[in-house]
């Protein structure tokens, strides 16, 4: 059970994980703090209004298999948003 946890967690945590790496080179050190800030509480709100969208939309619709249908293209356009990225690497950061 030990070793499950650990596989869950690595595959899981590597999502959040980006969020510390990448997007600190993204901002000037004078409002690094307040922009991690923001993108690490607003992706929580914009996860708070989904998932009252998805039950609203489950209860309206008849089930979440079709409201999956309509919450799938938003992860796609995160894969497509990734591409328009700047490039950090061998760079410093940003004064």
């Amino acid at each position: 059970m030990t070793w499950a946890q650990l596989v869950a967690g690595y595959f899981t945590g590597g999502l959040y994980s980006w969020y510390t790496v990448h997007t600190p080179e993204l901002f000037p050190t004078r409002v690094r703090a307040t922009a991690i800030s923001i993108v690490f509480s607003g992706s929580r709100y914009l996860a708070m209004i989904g998932a009252i969208t998805a039950g609203s939309l489950a209860a309206a619709l008849g089930g979440f298999g079709k409201v999956a249908v309509y919450f799938a293209p938003i992860y796609f356009l995160g894969i497509i948003a990734v591409l328009w990225l700047p490039e950090t690497r061998g760079k410093g950061l940003p004064d």
